[in-house]
């Protein structure tokens, strides 16, 4: 087990769920499925979203180049050895931490550690979608330039991205300012329990 080179202290508010009368209102069902959707604005009025994450990569410093790229952002040595952070430079803070692959965070007994993995797999469960300023013809050079694969993909004829495999092995799916608005407009509650009911008009293969 690795401890953690830096600690980063960050305080938390309380935070308390108070009952909603329209929570009714707030279930989705599909199927014999059924959730809870809370409501989207959180604490203190904010919207709800994803501030960072974290990905591996075999060579860290080069994958997060290309992400400052792709975001024309920036990206800096992060307080860990071989991890870069990448930031996009939008009012949210958002970023990205990219990591040596195999690099496992864990739950330590009083805070997240690390391990190493030798053998990880190169490919991953998690992939991320991310909202891009170049044109789909910037982004697929950038993918050639490094020789990695990227193509245009139709979600189902709702968005399309650009699938942009870094290194070969983490997917990003990259929207342009066109595909995000059309992502945006169809993501809601209503329409996603549609489509479920509907079923995906296709699937990946899985092999």
């Amino acid at each position: 087990m690795i401890s953690l080179a830096a600690e980063v202290e960050s305080t938390l508010g309380k935070i308390t769920f108070e009952a909603n009368p329209d929570i009714g209102n707030r279930w989705a069902t599909a199927g014999k499925a059924a959730r809870v959707l809370l409501p989207s604005r959180g604490l203190n009025g904010t919207d709800a979203m994803i501030i960072h994450a974290s990905i591996p990569a075999d060579d860290p410093e080069r994958v997060a180049r290309v992400i400052a790229e792709v975001w024309r952002g920036e990206y800096f040595p992060f307080l860990f050895p071989q991890t870069f952070l990448v930031m996009a430079g939008d009012d949210r803070g958002t970023t990205i931490d990219v990591a040596p692959r195999g690099k496992e965070a864990v739950p330590a007994e009083t805070s997240m550690s690390f391990r190493i993995n030798a053998s990880p797999s190169p490919h991953s469960e998690v992939h991320l979608n991310i909202a891009t300023p170049l044109s789909v013809d910037e982004a697929l050079g950038i993918a050639k330039r490094e020789s990695w694969t990227a193509r245009v993909c139709d979600r189902g004829g709702v968005f399309n991205v650009i699938e942009f495999w870094l290194e070969n092995k983490f997917m990003l799916e990259l929207m342009t300012e066109a595909e995000s608005k059309r992502y945006r407009r169809f993501m809601t509650p209503s329409n996603v329990r549609a489509m479920i009911t509907r079923g995906p008009s296709t699937r990946p293969k899985s092999g």
